[in-house]
């Protein structure tokens, strides 16, 4: 990629999929995996993507993913997503990185780019839907969330959440992301087969 790069994205794709039962970035609604979805849409507003895998599933997103973007293989499975970040925003040059996850193929590209603006001046931007945040969705300046990733692991924590008391991230509150986003469609997944059934239901819609 370019040295100029400044905006990438991240799909993350090395969950255990345990509610679903199966690899949920693989799964298709209207005849296309879901991390392709994803992938078409959070590519709209950056100039490369990755996705995060893990070993165990890295051959079968690498025979899904189109050659726009790359997989990349987590280095320390089994440690949710921040592992993902780890490996994923090295490698990655963007200065920021919109992150997705694989089973959310309605994400909207207006909030990626609302994102992108409330995070400039910032380490990040992270969408807050009533009283939680949703970090697997926000835009983070990449070098200093590699920092907090590092630090946030090295205290023996897990959650992605943990790596605020690293960061200076922008709260987006649910009013101004249903200015970009009505529904709320950029957070619709998969995490069960209903789920995944209504997702298929509202294709068609989208």
């Amino acid at each position: 990629m370019s040295a100029s790069t400044e905006r990438s994205g991240l799909v993350l794709a090395g969950g255990l999929s345990t509610r679903m039962g199966r690899d949920k970035g693989l799964l298709e609604i209207a005849g296309r995996p879901l991390v392709v979805w994803v992938l078409g849409r959070i590519q709209e507003i950056v100039e490369e993507t990755a996705v995060a895998t893990s070993p165990a599933n890295d051959a079968a997103y690498r025979a899904v993913v189109p050659p726009t973007s790359r997989c990349v293989a987590d280095e320390t499975p089994n440690l949710g997503p921040l592992g993902g970040w780890r490996t994923g925003l090295a490698a990655l040059q963007g200065e920021y990185v919109a992150v997705a996850p694989c089973d959310t193929p309605f994400y909207a590209p207006a909030l990626g780019r609302l994102l992108l603006e409330r995070a400039q001046g910032h380490d990040g931007a992270v969408p807050r839907i009533g009283k939680w945040f949703e970090p697997l969705h926000g835009v983070y300046r990449r070098e200093r969330l590699r920092e907090a990733v590092d630090r946030t692991m090295a205290a023996g924590l897990t959650r992605p959440v943990h790596t605020f008391a690293h960061l200076e991230v922008v709260q987006v509150t649910e009013p101004e992301i249903r200015t970009v986003d009505p529904d709320l469609a950029s957070f619709w997944n998969a995490n069960t087969p209903e789920e995944l059934e209504r997702l298929r239901a509202r294709a068609d819609l989208r």
